[in-house]
């Protein structure tokens, strides 16, 4: 059941700024009742518009929101050169420049090393089969002039890059950094990679 409460706008007007509990008289004429009237339905509908565009923005936002952090997280978990956008693959074995595995009586390289789409897998050889020990995220990866330049995450946090050697296609060195302004600071030749022959 609605109840319509009919008021003259300034009647209305001063009983909400005077917050007191005396009646309101009503004017003797009925046609100034009927040409100024605010029901209770009309202020509720109004609020309620207001509030359903609110929430309607809200909502908008925050899809807005959540579709960039899905397309940010998808470019970074393909390895596509962000310049052409043609995947980047780094085919074959490779392996650390230090030495440091012991597989029976024999010295491996401290890491054998393959490239995936998303990821770089690093393990040892067995019985001559590369078994993964862990994997490190790829970030980002290009195509360069002279090779590669990829920025992965370490399992442990470490952001490091791996860019192919000016002088040498089958050399891959290890930065730990992606500021390429640290790299003469940052260079570590023993975690540099050449390629396997076998």
């Amino acid at each position: 059941m609605k109840i319509k409460m009919i008021l003259p706008i300034a009647a209305a007007a001063m009983m909400l700024t005077a917050c007191t509990s005396e009646a309101v008289e009503m004017p003797a004429d009925e046609t100034a009742i009927e040409s100024s009237t605010l029901t209770v339905d009309d202020v509720v509908g109004e609020k309620t518009e207001e509030a359903t565009k609110e929430e309607t923005t809200e909502a908008s936002t925050v899809a807005t929101s959540e579709d960039s952090a899905d397309a940010a997280s998808s470019t970074k978990s393909d390895a596509t050169d962000a310049k052409s956008g043609a995947s980047v693959s780094i085919d074959g074995t490779w392996s650390t420049a230090s030495i440091g595995y012991m597989e029976g009586d024999d010295m491996q390289p401290e890491w054998y090393v393959q490239f995936k789409d998303s990821s770089i897998d690093y393990g040892h050889k067995k019985n001559g089969e590369f078994v993964v020990d862990h994997s490190d995220k790829i970030d980002s990866a290009e195509k360069t002039a002279n090779g590669y330049k990829i920025q992965a995450t370490s399992s442990t946090g470490v952001q490091y890059t791996l860019q192919t050697a000016e002088t040498d296609s089958s050399m891959i060195e290890y930065y730990e950094t992606w500021d390429d302004s640290q790299f003469p600071d940052a260079y570590r030749g023993g975690s540099s990679l050449s390629k396997c022959t076998d």
